[in-house]
């Protein structure tokens, strides 16, 4: 997922958490929150799958690196 993506999601998790402390009938508070739980639940896993990604691009980086004989590259990723 894109950072542009990542900071939609965010505004619209912003947004629909304002709108459940600013409704004033039960009902819309009950399915703004049903909405706020949707969206967070959804950046939730994609943080997740970003962090769970994230070793194996920096590896799959430092194997190209390496085959292209690029050793700055090589030398200044965090995996060793």
């Amino acid at each position: 997922m894109s950072v542009y993506q990542q900071r939609r999601q965010r505004k619209s998790e912003k947004e629909n958490k304002s709108s459940i402390n600013n409704s004033r009938t039960k009902a819309k508070k009950s399915k703004a929150q049903e909405e706020y739980a949707e969206v967070t639940g959804n950046i939730k896993e994609n943080i997740r799958a970003d962090n769970r990604n994230y070793p194996e691009t920096l590896a799959t980086e430092a194997e190209e690196a390496a085959h292209q004989n690029r050793k700055r590259t090589f030398s200044h990723s965090p995996i060793k």
